[in-house]
């Protein structure tokens, strides 16, 4: 089968072979093709020992934001990849 945009193998191959883990992907499962791959992505994520969480999740695991005047202290959590 090749590898065409709109076919499971092509989003499952393109995620896996790049993905690592505390890297955040972002999906929108628009078509059948990107639906059909996500088993497929969900098992390398669980082989490379990755934990797929929802954006919520996410996004609610940070610490609150410090109040006014208080030091912010840098925190780097993922490394940007070149493109």
């Amino acid at each position: 089968m090749a590898r065409l945009p709109g076919r499971w193998p092509w989003p499952a191959a393109r995620i896996t072979k790049q993905i690592k883990p505390g890297y955040i992907t972002l999906m929108h499962v628009s078509c059948i093709g990107s639906a059909d791959a996500l088993p497929r992505i969900f098992d390398h994520l669980d082989k490379i020992g990755a934990r797929v969480v929802p954006v919520s999740e996410l996004l609610l695991s940070y610490p609150p934001k410090p109040k006014v005047g208080a030091p912010v202290k840098p925190r780097i959590t993922a490394q940007a990849r070149p493109d």
